[in-house]
């Protein structure tokens, strides 16, 4: 059964949204989001209104989903690598990339999704948050997500592979 996601309710908490619903697929997290929320934008060093840069969402992911899921960031993932890893039951949190106009100026801009699934014949993949107007699980056509993928590939692309852990949490590093 697929875990009740949380949708974005935002335009810039994308990444903590992101990370929170990994941790539901991960199935271990029993928080509620108005209480996980300020903790993620903590450990997220989240600044209003351009969001999360990749270095602290690593560092909060990594640090979120200790005991739930290992993490292994990938540069410009391409899209077998994402299929095999979602066929062996992994999650990926992907971050789009674009340049576009932000009151006037052109700015750069980024979102955070977290896809879990994609179909048996590999035709749709499952992907939570897609969009802020759309439902919060959404199935997209596997051209639509590749057209995606090479869009929104601005360097530095990245993709986070996850992978569940047995569930037990692990003590902290010291």
């Amino acid at each position: 059964m697929r875990p009740r996601y949380y949708k974005q309710r935002d335009q810039i908490r994308c990444g903590q949204i992101a990370i929170f619903n990994a941790l539901k697929w991960a199935g271990g997290f029993v928080l509620t989001a108005k209480q996980a929320l300020p903790c993620l934008d903590v450990l997220c060093e989240y600044i209003k209104p351009e969001g999360i840069p990749h270095r602290p969402l690593d560092r909060a992911l990594r640090f979120a989903g200790r005991g739930y899921f290992d993490v292994r960031r990938v540069y410009t993932p391409k899209l077998k690598e994402i299929e095999k890893h979602l066929r062996a039951g992994g999650a990926i949190i992907i971050n789009f990339r674009w340049k576009g106009l932000v009151a006037g100026e052109m700015k750069d801009s980024r979102h955070y999704v977290l896809v879990t699934d994609t179909s048996p014949g590999g035709k749709y993949f499952g992907v939570v948050n897609y969009q802020t107007d759309d439902p919060v699980y959404h199935r997209i056509h596997r051209n639509a997500f590749k057209s995606d993928l090479l869009r929104f590939r601005q360097p530095p692309f990245k993709g986070w592979f996850l992978t569940r852990t047995s569930g037990e949490k692990s003590p902290p590093k010291k």
